[in-house]
């Protein structure tokens, strides 16, 4: 009989932090029970892949340790007074790496995918490039895929949040607060609120220059965007990242395609599309493997705009931008 939860993993995990007590500093005894805590939580989420085996071994494998950090990563697993929709850093996910090897190593689980991953999170995986040349590259894939109605709609979103990941420098949770009103496609411009971490204020809003291959997905986006919209019998959607295919919640009520992202559901399709073109087009001529996580991509592309206070670019943008004067219009 298959088993249903991962208790005897989480016992593992314990068993293998309580066994390092001595061996470690104290800063270092808080980051691996802030990992343990963190796994935790991730497997009552539902959102890990159903165990198998239950143990130790499966809850540290590749697939299991990439879904963990996807949550992390995406802020859901904070305390519910820390949740502020923002996405946890890069050095944090190399803390949690680190951690997890350590882990590993201590429960004689084998270690080597882990410690590539650790590595894999220090630099870049990716050459350096353009956003053009990353938008060209996109952009002739959600043409090939037209015929493929999902798979261009999800290549479309892909390619406009690849662009304003880059431009902006973004995070899922950051993202995932954007609504149509933000995007200004007459002056090149959108509009972003951040939070830091344990902050409990709203930061100004920033407004910051797109890149003409930015320009150019969004645009593309939000004519998708519209038509899935559209189909939605209820109140009006005003989220800018919506979903393009049909999901079911528990306990198996369908979602319709067109509703708002969530930013767990933003990395997950971000780490999936990315997933299968990389598969599809492994090997073929001039295709650079995409990074799976958004903070690899940000650190992939160059060069990323500066940012401008909103009030500042407000009074500039017609110089800045080369937008047309008097044509400040928001995208719908």
């Amino acid at each position: 009989m298959l088993p249903q939860n991962w208790d005897s993993a989480l016992g593992s995990v314990h068993a293998a932090v309580e066994s390092l007590i001595r061996s470690v500093s104290p800063s270092r005894l808080r980051q691996l029970r802030w990992v343990e805590r963190e796994l935790a939580l991730a497997t009552a989420t539902g959102e890990l892949p159903s165990p198998a085996r239950g143990d130790i071994a499966e809850l540290l494998s590749s697939t299991v340790v990439g879904a963990y950090l996807d949550l992390a990563e995406a802020g859901a697993l904070r305390s519910r007074e820390r949740r502020d929709g923002s996405r946890s850093s890069a050095s944090s996910s190399q803390i949690r790496l680190r951690c997890l090897l350590m882990i590993a190593e201590a429960a004689a689980v084998d270690p080597s995918h882990l410690r590539t991953s650790a590595e894999f999170a220090r630099r870049p995986v990716v050459p350096q490039r353009t956003v053009a040349q990353l938008q060209e590259q996109l952009a002739g894939l959600a043409e090939a895929a037209a015929g493929s109605r999902p798979g261009a709609l999800a290549i479309h979103r892909l390619r406009a949040v690849i662009g304003v990941v880059v431009d902006t420098g973004t995070r899922a949770g950051e993202l995932c607060q954007m609504t149509t009103e933000d995007v200004d496609l007459g002056e090149s411009t959108l509009r972003v609120r951040r939070r830091p971490q344990r902050s409990t204020t709203q930061r100004p809003e920033s407004l910051h220059p797109l890149s003409g291959p930015t320009v150019a997905s969004l645009t593309s986006w939000l004519q998708v965007r519209a038509s899935l919209v559209g189909a939605l019998q209820g109140g009006a959607v005003n989220a800018l990242w919506v979903s393009v295919r049909a999901n079911h919640v528990p306990p198996g009520r369908p979602v319709p395609a067109g509703m708002p992202l969530q930013p767990r559901g933003l990395a997950r399709s971000y780490r999936r599309e990315v997933e299968r073109l990389n598969d599809e087009h492994a090997g073929a001529p001039g295709w650079q493997p995409l990074p799976l996580r958004m903070e690899l991509l940000r650190r992939s592309v160059t060069p990323e705009p500066e940012i401008a206070p909103a009030s500042a670019l407000h009074e500039s943008v017609n110089v800045s931008t080369g937008g047309p004067e008097g044509t400040h219009r928001h995208a719908r």
